[in-house]
């Protein structure tokens, strides 16, 4: 009798060690990029660096690029001004080989809107990457959807982005040629008009994965 009870303790116990693997095991895959900044941020040390506003901040990079090395360094709201405040703590101290960079598109909605003001800050951050031994690398800023205003700042800015790429010597991303249409952000990319949905971050995930082969 006492080793019946053993024994189906002995299944209870193992039944419940399983089910607590389980659970690890989907908690760890389904918080598998909020892990894996928490390790980043622990060890203070990453490959790459994403850093930019809400268009960087929403995608869970490492997942998407298949790797364990990418720190999200992005902000909902931020200008570019806000971002070179945060260089130093939020990029600089990782050490990373790259930085992806995108900014501005918050400054838009600003009263006070300047695009060679933006243009300043995004040439300060890429003179501290280079300073640091980081390599920049500069992406367009994206079109919304059936927003003629906002849009031709886009433009402009974009043009002004990639003419700084070409002085500084460094890569320019142009990722907005590939999610427009005649108006502006495809409709079919994006959640809210604004933003890009799933399908629209493949195509940007596609234009890093294309860079990244080259470079490393």
């Amino acid at each position: 009798m006492k080793f019946l009870k053993h024994k189906a303790l002995l299944f209870i116990s193992l039944g419940l060690n399983i089910v607590f693997l389980f659970l690890v095991f989907h908690y760890s895959i389904n918080n598998r990029e909020s892990l894996m900044q928490k390790w980043i941020e622990k060890k203070e040390k990453a490959t790459i660096v994403m850093f930019g506003d809400s268009h960087t901040a929403r995608p869970d990079w490492n997942v998407l690029l298949s790797r364990c090395d990418i720190k999200r360094s992005a902000y909902g709201g931020f200008t570019s001004e806000q971002l070179l405040f945060r260089i130093q703590s939020d990029v600089i101290r990782y050490q990373p080989k790259i930085c992806f960079v995108q900014c501005g598109g918050n400054d838009i909605n600003s009263a006070c809107f300047s695009a060679e003001e933006v243009v300043r800050n995004l040439q300060q951050i890429i003179n501290i990457l280079q300073a640091n031994k980081i390599v920049p690398v500069v992406q367009s800023l994206f079109h919304r959807n059936n927003n003629p205003e906002y849009n031709k700042k886009v433009e402009k800015l974009n043009d002004f982005i990639q003419e700084l790429a070409m002085d500084k010597n460094v890569q320019y991303l142009n990722i907005d040629k590939f999610l427009i249409d005649k108006n502006g952000l495809k409709k079919d990319l994006t959640v809210d008009n604004i933003h890009l949905n799933a399908k629209g971050y493949d195509i940007w995930v596609g234009q890093l994965k294309a860079f990244l082969f080259e470079f490393e």
